[in-house]
């Protein structure tokens, strides 16, 4: 369970019990995802929420490209860009992410 750098990415999507790996990743610092998405069960969800609040960073995210169920949200840590990489403080509603459990 040692942590690991995955570098720079571009998109990231991770399901089933793959999720749970970003409590132990890291991500290079001036890197900016186009999109990241988490989608699981309950069970595949449950290393995460039991981690602290904003303890899981993401680094730089672009507009509309985060895709993770609400209750996951807290417990990362993440800067929303636009299309510039200039940061923005609003995202879209949560009605137009969908439901990303299984």
């Amino acid at each position: 369970e040692k942590p690991f750098c995955v570098g720079r990415v571009k998109e990231m999507f991770l399901w089933g019990y793959a999720v749970s790996v970003i409590t132990k990743m890291t991500i290079h610092e001036d890197n900016t995802m186009e999109s990241f998405t988490l989608a699981g069960n309950e069970d595949h969800l449950s290393r995460i929420l039991e981690e602290g609040d904003s303890s899981i960073n993401l680094g730089r995210i672009r507009t509309g490209g985060l895709r993770v169920p609400e209750r996951i949200k807290r417990k990362l840590r993440y800067t929303l860009v636009d299309g510039e990489g200039k940061e923005v403080f609003e995202e879209e509603e949560p009605s137009q992410r969908g439901n990303l459990l299984e």
